[in-house]
């Protein structure tokens, strides 16, 4: 992936990532072709293979921009608690809502995954966690707890769905084991 400073790069790059997008909300992605993907972009395959090596790597690039958010975020508060990872987990999700749809309506769950992981060792690597012999543990179950009661959220009808507010809640009750206690 391009990692330079050229200005002409960067658009060229800005440009995919925003085609990839609008075709995502209109064809699966399995059907979209580089040579789609860059007519929709304005730009060569020569410069889509400048900037990026697969449509996977473009979906990599939008997430990774979205988690540094989250991260930057994150690193904004004072206290690092699961209250404030959950919720703002869910409030990122909430701000790229189409996005995230498309990739869920698309099956790419998987980078998803993989992000998600990738995203929460690095944060739980960045603070102090009071037992760090289980670190290895909790990242992944975060990441795919979460993610997982996203994708149960998703699949709901939406007049089914509960709002971000309770999903916040519901998962830090999952998270806090008080889920199953009784009321």
């Amino acid at each position: 992936m391009y990692s330079g400073h050229n200005p002409s790069a960067l658009r060229s790059r800005d440009q995919i990532v925003k085609a990839m997008l609008s075709l995502l909300e209109k064809t699966p992605y399995d059907k979209i072709s580089i040579s789609k993907l860059a007519q929709q972009a304005g730009v060569s395959r020569q410069t889509f293979y400048q900037i990026f090596e697969s449509q996977e790597q473009v979906l990599q690039y939008k997430l990774d921009s979205i988690y540094e958010g989250y991260q930057e975020q994150l690193k904004q508060r004072k206290e690092y608690t699961m209250h404030v990872q959950v919720g703002l987990y869910f409030k990122i999700y909430a701000e790229n809502m189409s996005f995230f749809n498309a990739l869920l309506d698309n099956g790419q769950v998987n980078i998803l995954l993989q992000s998600s992981l990738r995203y929460m060792k690095m944060l739980q690597q960045n603070h102090q966690l009071p037992n760090k012999k289980y670190t290895a543990y909790s990242y992944p179950f975060v990441a795919g707890g979460l993610l997982q009661v996203l994708i149960a959220w998703h699949q709901q009808k939406p007049k089914d769905q509960v709002s971000i507010e309770e999903l916040i809640q519901i998962s830090e009750q999952l998270l806090e084991n008080n889920y199953f206690l009784e009321a």
